[in-house]
């Protein structure tokens, strides 16, 4: 993360917004990308077109049942397709091969916080009735 913040917002970059929250012992980050100069470039709506789409995809899987992992699986194989689309990685390679040589970007999983919640299992699924965007 980037914490100083001190840098001057510069006309044709991207603004990143990472927020962190938490929501029923569960910590996640809630990351937001726009133009600074309010109108994408090409390549800008082409990269963030290819991550809407994989939020879109992984909200629409969360239902009761689902498990985390399968959420998260999907949203690598929507990013790493977008990746190999943009010519960034091997077309001819496969996802379990990437995978195995550690290509995909990590990203954050909803997880309990370590330090202050007890240990749960890493295969959990989404509780009857609760939705991530769930409002109490």
């Amino acid at each position: 993360h980037y914490v100083p913040n001190d840098a001057p917002i510069v006309d044709g970059q991207m603004f990143l917004m990472d927020g962190g929250l938490e929501k029923f012992g569960y910590a996640s980050d809630n990351t937001r990308t726009f133009p600074v100069n309010g109108k994408f470039s090409p390549e800008q709506r082409q990269w963030y077109e290819m991550v809407l789409r994989a939020e879109k995809e992984c909200i629409a899987m969360i239902k009761p049942g689902v498990e985390w992992r399968d959420v998260h699986m999907h949203a690598l194989r929507v990013i790493v397709a977008g990746l190999q689309e943009n010519g960034c990685i091997a077309a001819d390679a496969s996802f379990e091969e990437l995978m195995a040589a550690h290509i995909p970007l990590r990203f954050h999983a909803p997880r309990p916080r370590p330090h202050d919640r007890p240990r749960r299992p890493r295969r959990r699924r989404l509780p009857q009735g609760l939705h991530p965007f769930h409002r109490a």
